[in-house]
C-alpha cells in the first residue's frame, strides 16, 4: 500500500510539471510561436530590456571589465543594481552568449521549464498540507502556475525564479514555526531575494504578515516577543547574505531623484470598489499590464465555494483562531490592491510604472491554500451550508457573465463553463460522502478544474509578437559590429533613429545615449530634458537631439532607414552601408552614417565658459561646476543656445517666425537648411512630423518642452506637426540650424587647453579619475556629467569604475554565510 501510495505522489509531481508544459506547447501551437509559426511570447521589457541586457552584459564580459558594462547601459548606470535586477539567473546569462536567434529561442525553453517548475513547487506545498495523495493538490498547483498573474506577466522570466522558490519559502517559514528549524527558511529566502530582489522584497513583507499569523494560530502570547526576535533574526541573516546585491540598490534608490511614489496614479486614495475587484476573479477577464491599479488575481472560480466553506469548517478541523488569521489577512491583501498606501508599501514606496500589482501572487497562493484545506475538511461541512454557498456563489457568476456580455468576448462560452464546473464541483461534494472510494469524483474534478484553468490561459494569457523583427534586429547588430573594426576606432556612441525601441542600440550592440530600465539615473534625466529630449519614469533617449546634444553625449554615429541624411551634418559609411543595403528590417534599408561634428571621450570645455558663473577656476564648489541657477527658467531651445553662445558666441538655434492658423502653428521654410521645432503647448498624442525628413513617433507622445527635429528641409517646405488622428493643435517655436556656431563649438571642444575635460558618462563617486597616474579630484557638469580640471599639458587620463557600495555588501554577504555554516554546523553538534 505505501509502496503504491508512493508511486502515485511520483506520478503526480511528474504531471505536475508535464502537464504545464503541453498546455504551454498548445498555446505555443494556436498562437503560431516558434517553432510553430514565426511569433514569440518574449515581448514588452523581455524584448526591450532583460534579453538586450543580458547580451549586452556577456559581449562586455568577453571584450572588456566592469568599465566596459558600465558604458554600455546609456550614459551609464549604477552596474550592480542593475545586475540585481536583470541578471541574476545564470541560466538566463547563457542567452548572452548564444546568436541573436538561438537566444531567443532559448529563453523561450527556459521560460517553459520555470513555469512548469512553479506547479512543481506549489504541489509541493498543497501536497504536504492535503495530508494524502490525490489529484486535488495538483489542480492547485495548475492554478498557482497558469493564474491571472502569471497569465499577465509570464513573459517576465527574471521573476520566475522567485515566484517558483515563494512556496517552499512559505512551508519552510511554517516549519520554523513548529520547531525552529531555521535552515530551509534562510536557504529559501535567500535565494528568492538573489533570483530578484523586487519580487523577494514582496516576498519578505509577506512573510512578516504570515509570521505573525502563524504565531496567533498556535496561540503562542507567552514565548511572542522571543519567537519574532528569533524571525527576524532569519530574516536579517537572508537578507545580509544578498548585502551584495541589495547595498548598491538601497544606494541608486536613496540617490535616485527619479523614484516618487506620486510620480503616477493621480493621487487617488481608493483605487476601484469590491464589485470591481470580485470580477477580477473570474475566468474569460484580459489581463491588465497597462499604467493602473487593476490587479491579475484569477484562481479559478472555486474559491467562490470554497473560500466560504473555509470560514463554515467545523472548529475541530479547522481552528477559529486561524479562520481569523486568514480572515485578516485576506482583508489586508484586498485593502492593499484597493487602497494608494498599502498598494505603494508592496512595491517598495515606488508607484510602479505599468505592471500593476506585483503581489498580486502572494493573494493567489493565499486563496489556494485555504481552497486545498477547504477540500481537505470536505467531510465536516454542513450539506446545507455548503448548498447555500454554492448557491450564493452561483447567482454572483450568473449575474457577472450576464451583464459582460457587451465587454466579456465569448461570455456565453465562459458562462457554458461555469455551468458545467457547478454541476461537477456539487455532485462532488454531495456525492463523494457517501461514497467510500470517491476518487472517481475527484478525477473527473480534476479534470474540469484543468480544463477551466487550461481555457482562460489560453484566453487571456500568451501575447505575441513578431519573432523575426528581433531575431534581424541581433543579426544586423552583429554584422555591424563586424563592420567597425579598424574603420574608425575612436567611434564612441552609435545611436538608431526612428526610436521605435528606446534601447534599440542595446538590442544591436551598440554603445548608444538611449536607456530603458528601471535604474535609470535621474540627473543625467534631468539634463535630456534640459536638452529637449524624451524622458520618463524609466527611461531616457535622443528622440529630439540637436548636433550639440550629439556633441555633448559622444554619439558618433547613427543608424537610420533612409538613404537621404547624408549632407552638411551626416556622412554615409560606405563600406557598411553596402552591407546594410541587403538587410531588410520591416521592408527598410537600415544605413550607417558617421557625424561630421563629433568630439572625442572627455572634451574640454575652455575656462571662458565659467567667468560668469565663478571668478574663478580655482575657486569652483565640490562636486558642483556650473551656477545652474543660471540657466534656470529657460526653454531646451534657450539653454542650448547659452551653452552655444558661452562657448563660441552665437547662438545654435535661430528662431524664426512661425504661421499659426486652423492647422496651429506652422513654418513655411525661406531657405534650405536644417529645422527645429520646441512644443510649447500641451502633450500631443503620437505625433506625426510633416514636411521634413524625420520620422513619425510610432510609439511615445511629443510632451510639452520637447525638440522636434525636421532634418534637412528645402526652402518652401511647410514643416507642421500633427496628432495621431490627423489633427493640429500644435503650439511651439521654430528654429533653423546655425552651421556657424556649430562649427566654431566643434572646433573649441577638439582643442586641448585649460578648462573642465567633461565626460559623457554621469557622475558617480565609483569612477576615479587619474591624471597622468594620479588621482584627480571629480566634479559635476551640468548637474550631471563627470569632469575634471585639466592645464591641457597631460599625457594620459585614466577611468576607473570601482562599485564600492557592492565591494561592502560583499564583504557582508560573506561574514553572513560564514555565520550561517557556522549556526548549522552548531545545531548538528548539539543534536549529534
Amino acid at each position: 500500500m505505501k509502496n503504491e501510495t508512493g508511486k502515485m505522489k511520483v506520478l503526480n509531481y511528474i504531471l505536475a510539471f508535464v502537464l504545464p508544459v503541453f498546455l504551454l506547447l498548445y498555446v505555443f501551437k494556436v498562437r503560431q510561436i516558434y517553432p510553430f509559426g514565426s511569433k514569440t511570447f518574449l515581448f514588452s521589457d523581455a524584448s526591450l530590456q532583460y534579453l538586450p541586457f543580458i547580451r549586452s552584459f556577456c559581449q562586455a564580459l568577453a571584450e572588456g571589465g566592469f568599465k566596459d558594462i558600465y558604458l554600455r547601459f546609456g550614459l551609464g548606470t549604477e552596474l550592480p543594481a542593475v545586475f540585481a535586477y536583470y541578471l541574476t539567473d545564470p541560466l538566463s546569462l547563457i542567452a548572452g552568449f548564444l546568436s541573436g536567434a538561438n537566444s531567443i529561442d532559448y529563453l523561450t525553453v527556459l521560460t517553459v521549464i520555470k513555469i512548469s517548475l512553479c506547479s512543481v513547487s506549489a504541489y509541493f506545498y498543497f501536497e504536504h498540507h492535503f495530508e494524502r495523495v490525490s489529484l486535488l493538490p495538483l489542480a492547485a498547483a495548475y492554478f498557482y502556475a497558469f493564474s491571472g498573474f502569471f497569465a499577465a506577466y509570464e513573459y517576465n522570466f527574471i521573476w520566475l525564479n522567485s515566484l517558483m522558490v515563494f512556496p517552499l519559502t512559505v512551508y519552510f517559514l511554517e516549519k520554523f514555526v513548529e520547531n525552529k528549524s531555521k535552515k530551509g527558511l534562510v536557504i529559501t529566502l535567500s535565494l528568492s531575494i538573489f533570483f530578484n530582489f523586487y519580487i523577494g522584497m514582496i516576498i519578505c513583507i509577506f512573510l512578516l504578515v504570515y509570521y505573525l499569523a502563524l504565531i496567533f494560530d498556535l496561540g503562542k502570547g507567552k514565548t511572542f516577543v522571543k519567537d519574532v526576535l528569533q524571525f527576524i533574526k532569519c530574516m536579517a541573516l537572508s537578507v545580509c547574505i544578498n548585502a551584495a546585491i541589495l547595498f548598491p540598490v538601497m544606494g541608486f534608490m536613496i540617490n535616485n531623484p527619479s523614484l516618487n511614489p506620486e510620480s503616477k496614479g493621480g493621487g487617488s486614495f481608493i483605487f476601484f470598489d469590491l464589485l470591481t475587484f470580485l470580477s477580477r476573479h473570474m475566468t474569460g477577464v484580459d489581463t491588465n499590464l497597462s499604467n493602473g491599479e487593476i490587479p491579475n488575481i484569477y484562481s479559478g472560480i472555486w474559491i467562490f465555494i470554497l473560500i466560504p466553506l473555509f470560514f463554515l469548517t467545523d472548529s475541530r478541523y479547522i481552528s477559529n483562531r486561524k479562520k481569523i488569521s486568514r480572515g485578516v489577512l485576506l482583508l489586508f491583501l484586498i485593502a492593499s490592491f484597493m487602497i494608494r498606501p498599502l498598494y505603494i508599501l508592496w512595491h517598495g514606496l515606488n508607484y510602479p510604472n505599468n505592471l500593476p500589482a506585483r503581489f498580486g501572487f502572494i493573494y493567489v497562493f493565499l486563496l489556494l491554500s485555504m481552497c486545498v484545506e477547504s477540500l481537505k475538511y470536505k467531510h465536516s461541512q454542513n450539506v446545507m451550508i455548503s448548498s447555500f454557498v454554492f448557491a450564493i456563489g452561483a447567482v454572483f457568476c450568473n449575474i457577472y457573465y450576464s451583464g459582460a456580455e457587451n465587454e466579456l468576448k465569448h461570455a456565453e462560452w465562459y458562462g457554458g463553463i461555469f455551468v458545467l464546473f457547478y454541476c461537477i464541483f456539487g455532485l462532488y461534494f454531495l456525492f463523494s460522502k457517501k461514497i467510500k472510494n470517491n476518487k472517481g469524483f475527484e478525477f473527473i474534478l480534476f479534470i474540469a478544474l484543468i480544463f477551466e484553468c487550461g481555457f482562460n490561459f489560453y484566453a487571456t494569457g500568451i501575447r505575441t509578437v513578431d519573432r523575426e523583427r528581433y531575431v534581424n534586429i541581433y543579426a544586423c547588430g552583429d554584422e555591424i559590429k563586424n563592420c567597425f573594426i579598424d574603420e574608425k576606432k575612436d567611434a564612441f556612441r552609435t545611436e538608431t533613429f526612428p526610436k521605435t525601441d528606446i534601447n534599440s542600440g542595446l538590442m544591436y550592440g551598440f554603445k548608444s545615449a538611449s536607456l530603458f530600465s528601471s535604474f535609470v539615473d535621474g540627473n543625467v534625466q534631468k539634463l535630456y530634458r534640459r536638452l529637449g529630449m524624451m524622458t520618463d519614469d524609466v527611461s531616457y533617449c535622443l528622440e529630439g537631439a540637436t548636433p550639440l546634444s550629439f556633441m555633448m553625449l559622444n554619439v558618433d554615429r547613427v543608424l537610420i532607414p533612409s538613404s537621404k541624411f547624408e549632407g552638411e551634418l551626416f556622412e554615409l559609411t560606405g563600406e557598411t552601408s553596402r552591407f546594410l543595403a541587403d538587410q531588410k528590417l520591416n521592408g527598410e534599408t537600415e544605413y550607417l552614417y558617421d557625424l561630421k561634428y563629433s568630439v572625442p571621450f572627455g572634451y574640454v570645455i575652455p575656462e571662458s565658459f565659467f567667468i560668469s558663473s565663478n571668478s574663478d577656476l580655482s575657486d569652483l564648489p565640490d562636486e558642483i561646476l556650473v551656477n545652474m541657477s543660471e540657466f534656470e527658467g529657460l526653454d531646451p531651445a534657450g539653454f542650448q543656445n547659452l551653452i552655444s553662445k558661452k562657448l563660441c558666441g552665437e547662438e545654435l538655434l535661430l528662431p524664426v517666425k512661425s504661421l499659426n492658423d486652423e492647422n496651429g502653428d506652422h513654418y513655411i521654410t525661406e531657405s534650405d537648411g536644417y529645422y527645429f521645432a520646441l512644443n510649447c503647448g500641451e502633450e500631443i498624442s503620437r505625433a506625426v512630423v510633416k514636411g521634413g525628413l524625420i520620422f513619425k513617433r510610432p510609439v511615445k507622445n511629443l510632451k510639452n518642452s520637447e525638440i522636434i527635429d525636421f532634418g534637412f528641409v528645402n526652402k518652401g517646405t511647410d514643416l507642421s506637426v500633427y496628432d495621431g488622428y490627423g489633427k493640429s493643435t500644435f503650439t511651439g517655436s521654430f528654429y533653423k540650424l546655425n552651421l556657424s556656431a556649430l562649427e566654431k563649438i566643434s572646433e573649441t571642444l577638439n582643442t586641448n587647453t585649460t578648462g573642465i575635460k567633461v565626460f559623457s558618462v554621469p557622475y558617480s563617486r565609483d569612477f576615479s579619475v587619474y591624471i597622468d597616474g594620479k588621482k584627480t579630484k571629480t566634479y559635476r557638469f551640468l548637474d550631471s556629467l563627470l569632469a575634471v580640471k585639466v592645464t591641457g599639458d597631460e599625457s594620459n587620463i585614466e577611468l576607473k569604475y570601482v562599485p564600492k557600495a557592492f565591494l561592502v555588501g560583499a564583504l557582508i554577504s560573506l561574514i553572513s554565510l560564514f555565520i550561517f555554516i557556522f549556526d548549522i554546523k552548531k545545531g548538528q553538534n548539539l543534536r549529534d
